[in-house]
């Protein structure tokens, strides 16, 4: 939605603004922002506080999730991971976020549309939210144990996928790997052991921490250092 409607909608903002929560998904955004050396703002929503469904920040996202992505000249945060990982890289085609175009871009967009719902959604969404989906303390460990299935799975397939150098779409660090980074740092909240069952995955986390856009990104969140 364009913002030229004879100012009866008001622009969100005037600069690119990442609405975000500290150590969500909205991480990988902000990498990729530095990685971009893109001028952004950010606005913090406090998913625990329940700052995600206040009315303000429906009218932002109705989803009531973060990442949002605020264009400048726009009425309408941009959402949803996949969708702000294509629109930063036409926006920032040096920033190599995803391959230029063909079958390799087609691929990193579907490496991330399973990160984004296999293990996201399916696997640490049910984990940290069992109150979600079933009632009860049996019921709920049953939704926890199901969910961590799921996400051992998605990191099977992460190592499989992986080379033992390099990053997940060739020679240079790509939106896949800073996701990977993310989901990959959640992990040390469950019972799975990174490093020891995933070696591939937890070096290309170690990777993807050494770089100066991830550096800066956690230092802005305030976030410290996992890998090894």
């Amino acid at each position: 939605m364009r913002g030229d409607t004879g100012g009866r909608t008001r622009r969100l903002t005037e600069k690119l603004n990442l609405y975000y929560d500290r150590a969500a998904c909205s991480l990988g955004v902000r990498i990729a922002l530095e990685a971009a050396g893109a001028d952004y703002a950010d606005t913090r929503v406090a998913i625990r506080k329940g700052e995600a469904q206040a009315p303000e920040y429906l009218k932002v996202n109705p989803a009531g999730r973060v990442p949002s992505l605020a264009i400048p000249g726009e009425t309408e945060a941009l959402g949803e991971l996949v969708a702000i990982f294509s629109w930063l890289a036409e926006r920032f085609p040096d920033a190599g976020l995803l391959p230029p175009s063909g079958i390799e871009r087609a691929r990193a967009l579907s490496f991330l549309s399973m990160l984004a719902t296999h293990i996201h959604a399916s696997g640490f969404g049910p984990f940290f939210r069992p109150q979600r989906f079933a009632a009860g303390d049996e019921a709920q460990k049953d939704v926890q144990a199901q969910s961590l299935a799921t996400v051992a799975d998605g990191y099977r397939q992460i190592e499989a996928r992986l080379g033992s150098d390099g990053f997940a779409m060739g020679a240079q660090p790509s939106a896949v790997d800073y996701m990977i980074y993310v989901y990959g740092r959640w992990g040390a909240a469950t019972p799975i052991k990174v490093a020891e069952d995933y070696p591939r995955m937890a070096a290309l986390m170690a990777r993807v921490e050494a770089l100066p856009q991830t550096k800066a990104a956690l230092e802005k969140e305030g976030l410290p250092t996992v890998a090894g």
